[in-house]
């Protein structure tokens, strides 16, 4: 059977049990809604959650919902500013009508979002396609995730990872870089710890995670992939000081928060730190493995955040932040590797920002954020290492004869300052309600690198046509501005269609002006079904602000005034389903084009090239005289030379919590995805490209205060460029004006090999990639306290995943190949609790 016939007949089972299972008894839920002022919340939406069937409040707050299937359901109400707190547990009888009155409370308000989580789904009227969330219980217990916001949505369809050691996010076939990553509005220029191992964010202090892989709406802009929107709760404001620990084998994770004197405020402090350095520092020293001072990566992480309400339609919301991250280390003298390397790192985060809510009406909402943010951070690297031709990863300092070293050294630093003014409007008009927003950018980014590389290794980088790295001193100081508008216009109950219109001016790069078209459509095709489509231009301007440290372009004032934006543009159509009220089945196709890709400058050259002649390749007679042939060279000046592609398919069937009570959760996902970049006429696979992807996630609750968790992730190996033999180093002499190659020998006559690779073909791939990872979590009830204890382990199957492959030459002149592995199987013990 093909696969258009088996999807046919999945879809046509999935609606035959829907049938199926809307025959039973029915009964009614009826009530009021009040909001805390004791009046009548008008226009409020009213939702039963495991069948999503709903109505909107009348004048005096009072609702009617009918035909119901008899059972308990969590009853949701929805109104803009307020919210409801804990949803309602309902229970409907046979031929009669619960009554119910619910009050709703003033809350914080977030534009244009429709607040979606593991329990509810997203409802009809939200148009958004591309969105998934994650509550931060999820992210919290997602085994193998680290407790972290970023790497557990890597268990998303959709959603890979740069390595096992990293938590950025490759979203559909686009980099990390091309992500915009937001924390209670404010975008977060780098949001990651501990050099990208885990993320900023506190999964005890978040409330929503959202992620949207795609077709976002006119507010989102300046990125050309995906929205990581994540929103931190407010303090408890029913106590004075509250406070919860949580602490593991690596890390310490601390909470204070509670009610201020001002009635309705509240305040809500995080402190983390990591203690690598503290428990693993004395151990690498006493295997005499460092010397001197040493401080594993580590970090430090303070988040603040306060709210207060200004009168009756004011509230005041400020956030503060702020982390260290670190690492410093020599080697010591009697390891046993034979190369050395001494390193001192240090970079810090800091951000402070406002939010201004002003609600004058309950159909008009006004926001307004100001903040200030700056990612700095200094270093130097020195090491000598085997040189890469030869390093089998194995060699220790009795195995180098023969061997040949290099060195290489950088100083830097940076510093990247952004002050930022947003203003959004939100007016409910009826069938329409309409966004507007403007918002302004000032950034500086400033870097300093300087470089001390042996004359070897800068030959081995050039042929394999990398980019030599070179001194840069650069400060370069831009502004963003922006401004949009969207309507979504509702057509009764079941048409919902949102068009859209961003304007950016990049006053800094040759073209100013970009202005990009949206548009979004949901329809409720029955009571179970709702189907989605979107179309959208995204833009997103160059800067050094957006690539790691390590990039392989400069962006200056020079570069700037030949650049132009990076473009995308998204199609997306899909579909979501209520297969029973407790199962839920979602499935979207998407295709995403980009043009005017910012690359490294190649240039027109030649390399040397001298051809085996039948006799000892480690004699130079071995090999002929080297002579210049045609070659490109890159430069780290970039230019808009590269175009791609990204189209695929995703599944998704979850069992969403339902009630307390539910015994178990999780979900199982596919995605088939095929990512490629164009340039020079060459179409190459992405550097990330994975053709496909499966995750099955479950959380069994197996006792009373027993679970078990569960994640098994499955992968295709990415590409990468395989070694196509052995080549001898050329070396150049250069007398009068005139260049004479050879190639190159050692004392002993004997020639010197390097590896040759092919050029940026990507036409070899990695192994496949799975992993299973498992987590035991209890819940004991010492002293009447909240606990958690868990035991988490990662890779159970001890699988060695390869993150990279690299090559080296025997001894014999033999091509051997070197596998980096990713984690092994990681257990890690640790506990939470409630004061």
């Amino acid at each position: 059977m093909n696969s258009s016939k088996l999807l046919t007949v999945v879809l046509l089972s999935i609606v035959l049990i829907s049938i199926g299972l809307s025959q039973d008894e029915t009964g009614a839920i009826g009530g009021q809604v009040l909001l805390d002022d004791s009046s009548s919340a008008a226009g409020a939406s009213v939702t039963l959650e495991e069948t999503k069937v709903g109505i909107a409040t009348k004048d005096d707050g009072s609702f009617l919902i009918t035909n119901i299937p008899v059972g308990t359901y969590k009853l949701s109400v929805r109104l803009i500013g307020y919210e409801q707190g804990e949803l309602l547990a309902v229970r409907v009888n046979r031929n009669d009508t619960t009554r119910v009155q619910i009050e709703l409370r003033q809350s914080d308000i977030e534009l244009g979002q429709v607040l979606v989580t593991g329990t509810r789904r997203q409802a009809a009227g939200d148009v958004r396609p591309s969105v998934t969330t994650m509550t931060p219980r999820e992210a919290k217990y997602l085994p193998g995730a680290a407790e972290d916001v970023l790497r557990s949505l890597q268990a998303l369809p959709g959603v890979t990872s740069v390595s096992d050691f990293s938590s950025q996010l490759i979203v559909r076939g686009s980099g990390p870089d091309q992500n915009l990553v937001m924390i209670d509005g404010f975008e977060v220029i780098n949001p990651y710890r501990l050099y990208g191992v885990v993320s900023m964010f506190n999964p005890e202090t978040v409330s929503d995670i959202s992620l949207q892989t795609g077709g976002f709406t006119a507010q989102y802009g300046d990125r050309l992939s995906a929205v990581i929107d994540v929103k931190n709760r407010e303090g408890r404001g029913d106590v004075p000081f509250g406070a919860k620990l949580n602490f593991s084998l690596t890390n310490m994770n601390l909470i204070f928060e509670g009610a201020l004197p001002m009635d309705g405020a509240s305040y809500l402090l995080s402190l983390r730190r990591t203690y690598y350095d503290l428990i693993l520092g004395p151990v690498l020293k006493s295997a005499k493995l460092v010397q001197g001072d040493v401080a594993l990566p580590n970090f430090r992480d303070l988040q603040f955040k306060a709210g207060m309400p200004l009168g009756e339609s004011n509230r005041l919301i400020v956030n503060a932040l702020t982390s260290r991250d670190g690492a410093s280390l020599i080697s010591g003298a009697e390891r046993d590797r034979a190369d050395s390397v001494s390193l001192f790192d240090a970079s810090y985060n800091t951000m402070f920002g406002a939010t201004w809510q002003f609600t004058p009406s309950d159909k008009v909402i006004i926001n307004t954020q100001l903040s200030w943010y700056r990612n700095e951070g200094s270093g130097s690297f020195d090491g000598t290492f085997v040189d890469p031709s030869q390093n089998t990863g194995s060699i220790g300092r009795g195995d180098t004869l023969g061997v040949r070293f290099v060195s290489f050294a950088v100083d830097y630093g940076y510093k990247y300052d952004k002050t930022s003014l947003l203003q959004r409007w939100l007016i409910n008009a009826g069938s329409h309600t309409v966004e507007a927003g403007y918002g302004a950018d000032f950034l500086r980014t400033a870097f300093t690198r300087f470089f001390d590389i042996d004359q070897d290794l800068k030959n081995f980088i050039a042929q394999r046509g990398f980019i030599v790295p070179s001194d840069e001193t650069e400060s370069v100081p831009f502004g963003r501005y922006n401004v949009w508008v969207q309507d979504r216009i509702s057509f009764g109950d079941r048409l919902f269609i949102q068009p859209g219109v961003r304007m950016d001016y990049y006053p800094f790069i040759k073209k100013k002006v970009y202005v990009a078209p949206r548009l979004n459509i949901s329809y409720k095709l029955n009571e179970a079904t709702t189907l989605r489509a979107a179309y959208g231009r995204y833009f997103q301007s160059p800067g050094m602000e957006k690539q790691n440290f390590g990039g392989s372009v400069t962006y200056s004032d020079a570069s700037f005034k030949t650049l132009v934006a990076e473009t995308a543009e998204h199609f997306i159509v899909g579909m979501d389903r209520m297969v029973t009220p407790t199962w839920q089945f979602k499935a979207e196709a998407y295709c995403k084009s980009f043009d005017d890709l910012a690359v490294a400058e190649k240039l027109q050259g030649s390399r040397w090239y001298s051809a085996p002649t039948g006799d000892s390749i480690f004699s130079p007679r071995g090999w002929t005289t080297p002579v210049r042939v045609p070659s490109d060279s890159l430069t780290p000046f970039p230019v808009n030379d590269a175009t791609g592609q990204a189209y695929g398919f995703e599944v998704m069937l979850q069992k969403i919590r339902s009630l307390p009570t539910d015994k178990f959760t999780g979900w199982i996902s596919y995605a088939l995805s095929y990512a490629e970049r164009e340039r020079d006429g060459l179409t190459t696979p992405f550097l990330f490209d994975q053709r496909h992807a499966m995750n099955i996630v479950g959380d069994y609750k197996f006792a009373e205060s027993w679970d078990l968790g569960l994640r098994y992730t499955l992968r295709s190996g990415r590409p990468f460029n395989k070694a196509l033999g052995v080549k001898p180093r050329v070396v150049v002499v250069v007398q009068n004006g005139v260049e004479t190659p050879y190639v190159q020998t050692d004392l002993k006559g004997k020639v010197t090999l390097d590896v040759d690779y092919e050029r940026d073909a990507y036409s070899s791939r990695l192994d496949m990639y799975h992993s299973l990872d498992l987590r035991l979590t209890t819940y004991p009830g010492w002293w009447g306290l909240d606990w958690s204890i868990y035991l988490d382990v990662q890779n159970v199957l001890n699988r060695k995943n390869v993150q990279q492959q690299n090559y080296y030459i025997d001894n014999k002149g033999n091509l051997k190949a070197r596998q980096v592995n990713g984690i092994p199987i990681f257990p890690s013990l640790g506990m939470s609790v409630v004061f």
